[in-house]
């Protein structure tokens, strides 16, 4: 019993399986907040850029 013990706690071929789910649950967590903090702030300025293209054109118009 002791024998197959120490031969598991040796085999190392489900490591790089494991180290590839960790990293990739490691990338989508990133992502997330990546995609979250990016999609208020990208919103934020889209909003801001066609409230001064609304402006700048009511302007011109208010000229013809």
């Amino acid at each position: 019993m002791k024998n197959m013990l120490t031969k598991l706690a040796k085999d190392q071929r489900g490591l790089s399986t494991m180290e590839y789910a960790v990293l990739f649950v490691i990338i989508v967590i990133g992502a997330i907040v990546l995609w979250t903090e990016l999609g208020t702030s990208l919103a934020d300025q889209v909003a801001t850029g066609t409230e001064t293209f609304n402006g700048e054109l009511d302007t011109a118009q208010q000229g013809f």
